[in-house]
């Protein structure tokens, strides 16, 4: 094995690891990760939350067109009164849920300073 290695790899390394290894550089990198860890996090929260909306709405939907037979067949007022109403006050619960979820998330993000 040769003694001597050249200057030129010996710097290169040398500058390699500096940069690599310089402990603002490892914070910097692990900022930048936390940061799109948790940019992802939101991101899947807020599709489970569309996600949610999405049955809630279908849920809603057949809910309606079953008290609105249900009314059509037997007259009784109570089908729309009730039975309508519930199904879209579930289907607006959903949305405001769905608005609080995405407000949170930017919340969250927008409070992440990863340069910090």
């Amino acid at each position: 094995m040769p003694d001597n290695v050249n200057s030129q790899v010996t710097d290169a390394l040398t500058q390699l690891q500096s940069a690599t290894m310089d402990p603002g550089v490892v914070v910097m990198e692990g900022k930048g990760k936390a940061f799109q860890s948790i940019s992802q996090s939101m991101a899947i929260a807020i599709q489970d939350a569309v996600d949610y909306m999405r049955n809630v709405s279908t849920m809603s939907a057949t809910a309606q067109g079953v008290a609105m037979a249900k009314f059509l067949e037997t007259k009784n007022q109570e089908y729309l009164d009730k039975a309508l109403k519930d199904a879209i006050d579930m289907a607006t619960k959903a949305a405001d849920s769905f608005g609080k979820i995405s407000a949170s998330a930017k919340e969250v993000l927008g409070d992440f300073d990863p340069a910090s």
